[in-house]
């Protein structure tokens, strides 16, 4: 009994590990997010919404959209849509509430295909009824 207690306890350490391991890679640093952004000047909320290229994690093509705002705001809306070859192939929707961050990652994730396509993440977002406008982001590397 003793021995499958030590197993399971181990196969839960591993899957702390691989949930860490993702989520290190999805959130990159601050200034990984610079690749496409779209602000609303002169907004008292001083948002910002961000498109960072999407990234190949062993085969799941995953897509990373961000709101990111200087205060906390009552609501955040944002979409992603990863795009292959300029076609849509997955969407997600995220509403936050009393947030100064919006992300919006796994969600929107596809299977890659064989051969050399263009991924893209394409963001949109909302705060409150102010649209934050349009950000793109596309992967440099062949996968």
């Amino acid at each position: 009994m003793m021995r499958v207690r030590y197993r399971l306890s181990l196969l839960r350490v591993a899957m702390l590990v691989a949930q860490a391991v993702l989520l290190a890679i999805l959130v990159p640093p601050t200034g990984a997010f610079a690749a496409s952004q779209a602000q609303v000047p002169g907004t008292s909320s001083d948002c910002q919404l961000l498109a960072s290229p999407p990234t190949d994690y062993f085969g799941i093509i995953i897509p990373l959209g961000e709101v990111r705002c200087s205060s906390t705001q009552a609501h955040i809306h944002i979409e992603v849509t990863l795009r292959r070859d300029g076609s849509a192939v997955s969407f997600a929707a995220r509403d936050c509430h009393k947030a100064a961050r919006c992300i919006l990652s796994v969600d929107a994730s596809h299977e890659d295909i064989p051969g050399n396509q263009l991924w893209c993440t394409d963001a949109t977002g909302k705060l409150r009824n102010q649209d934050l406008g349009r950000a793109v982001a596309c992967e440099t590397q062949d996968f």
